[in-house]
């Protein structure tokens, strides 16, 4: 049976905070929108790659 595991890097949320502008936003050097996420402030996770998770067979079934 297969079982689901929250990812422990985005709590299942499946997005991360922008590391370039600390999610802001803004970019640090320009003040417009962050090149990196485009003013969202988010991205996706990079352990889960957005899923939030994912699935793997038990081992220890009862």
């Amino acid at each position: 049976m297969a079982v689901w595991f929250v990812c422990v890097g985005c709590d299942g949320e499946g997005l991360i905070m922008c590391w370039r502008c600390y999610g802001s936003g803004v970019d640090p050097e320009n003040d417009g929108d962050c090149a990196f996420c485009d003013g969202s402030s988010t991205e996706f996770c990079d352990i889960c790659e957005g899923e939030g998770g994912y699935y793997a067979e038990g081992e220890n079934e009862q």
